[in-house]
């Protein structure tokens, strides 16, 4: 008889539970004492927003990996509040990163723990036939007969970007340093406005014409990141530039990927992590082992035992 008694579950449900019922809080700080409404708005928007179903399926998500695996992820995203005409109002969504130990690749040159030093990140995700038929027709507006096909056979050094069915789509995040121009302008009222040029560019003559004036203007450095979403055949989202995708802008100077750990160390300059739960895996095996031998002899009872008299 071989049997199992669980006490890595026991002990990652114990954790996880813990983990729940003292969540990290976010809380805001204002650097002038007469600022504090505006901390105090800034917190409930923020719990309103941490309080989303997917927030939470993210956070519980990845804490159960960081908890197993070593581990987890959670992915930043925008949408508009709703969906009625003319509504401009964007809020910040959090959706689940599976399995970040195998989709997940984080720049390896990034040591930081929350990885906002990395120049790039990528995550895979898995599609179906018909579901990347979907996904080609959302960003290009083309329908495409099949899925890419790629040369056998799939068991190769490179990666299967398509096999049995499944088509993978990678959303790979670049982070780049670029200089921009800063105007300092003032409105018809006097008022002083910073803008930088790259906002500028389709609206400054309209804005001349309007009243608005050029005090001065300086070049900055900033980070810019940039979403690509491509298959193993192409690049499927952003502008066309000399027949391919340029990607696409996205908000924020940081990749919007999250990462949590469970117990992580660099060793000779390379970033290794472990489950919280891994080193409990010699006891776990010695208990299964010894009560299945217990089992198996309660199961074997009663034993004949051999007699021998004195002669």
């Amino acid at each position: 008889y071989k049997g199992e008694f669980n006490i890595l579950r026991k002990a990652g449900r114990q954790i996880i539970g813990d983990l729940r019922e003292n969540p990290i809080s976010i809380e805001y700080s204002p650097k002038a004492d007469s600022r504090d409404d505006g901390a105090d708005l800034l917190d409930g928007l923020y719990l309103t927003d941490n309080n989303v179903n997917t927030s939470q399926e993210s956070y519980s998500n990845a804490t159960q990996e960081a908890v197993v695996c070593g581990v987890g992820a959670w992915e930043l995203y925008t949408e508009y509040e709703s969906n009625r005409a003319g509504n401009e109002n964007q809020v910040i969504r959090r959706r689940p990163v599976y399995e970040a130990n195998n989709n997940c690749f984080w720049d390896p040159n990034a040591k930081r723990l929350d990885k906002s030093d990395a120049k790039y990140c990528s995550i895979l995700t898995a599609y179906s036939e018909d579901g990347y038929k979907d996904l080609v027709k959302d960003f290009t507006g083309e329908e495409v007969d099949t899925a890419p096909n790629f040369a056998d056979p799939e068991q190769t050094y490179t990666f299967p970007w398509a096999s049995d069915g499944t088509t993978y789509v990678a959303n790979f995040y670049e982070r780049t340093l670029v200089k921009d121009k800063v105007f300092t302008m003032a409105d018809p009222l006097g008022q002083p406005l910073l803008l930088r040029e790259s906002d500028l560019i389709d609206v400054m003559d309209e804005m001349i014409d309007s009243g608005y004036t050029i005090h001065s203007e300086r070049v900055i450095e900033r980070y810019e990141v940039r979403k690509y979403v491509a298959s193993g055949n192409e690049i499927l989202n952003g502008k066309m530039v000399d027949g391919e995708r340029t990607g696409e802008v996205i908000a924020g100077t940081c990749i919007p990927i999250i990462p949590t750990y469970g117990e992580r160390a660099f060793v000779e300059g390379e970033e290794h992590y472990e489950g919280v739960t891994r080193l409990a895996k010699d006891p776990q095996r010695l208990r299964n082992f010894q009560l299945s031998y217990l089992a198996d002899i309660v199961s074997r009872s009663p034993r004949p035992k051999p007699i021998f008299y004195p002669e």
